[in-house]
């Protein structure tokens, strides 16, 4: 039995590489993913803000805070390996907090269109990774 990792939670599924349908979905995601680096200090996400991917870091650091009184104060940091707008746009809600470079960061992206349609064609492997999402933006950033 194969794992999924979602978030930097990891969610132990009954789906393996062997599978079809996780095969399939795979496959077709990794199709998707586009190249993305940004550079330090760049707001990469705006409290407020229509999340139109998701991005899935694999080096540098970002920083996730909110800002009061025009002053962006940063909460979490996160190194390497993590996933940014998952949440949002598993839950079609616009972003609650600031997501910040605060290194040269670069990974990969699939578009909020591109992702719904494996939501539309994959309801069963999505459904348990958005349990996770919401299990891990609930413990972790909110």
């Amino acid at each position: 039995m194969n794992s999924v990792v979602f978030g930097s939670n990891t969610l132990t599924t009954k789906f393996t590489w062997a599978d079809q349908i996780y095969n399939d979905f795979m496959m077709q995601m990794l199709a998707m993913l586009e190249p993305r680096k940004e550079f330090k200090h760049t707001v990469l996400f705006e409290e407020d803000e229509e999340i139109s991917e998701i991005f899935f870091v694999s080096a540098g650091q970002v920083v996730v805070g909110y800002e009061v009184m025009s002053q962006k104060k940063y909460c979490i940091r996160y190194t390497d390996y993590c996933i940014l707008g998952a949440f949002e746009v598993n839950f079609s809600i616009k972003s609650s907090f600031i997501y910040t470079a605060l290194t040269n960061i670069e990974g990969h992206s699939i578009r909020k269109s591109n992702w719904h349609i494996l939501m539309n064609d994959n309801p069963e492997i999505v459904a348990n990774m958005k349990k996770n999402t919401l299990f891990y933006y609930l413990s972790n950033i909110r």
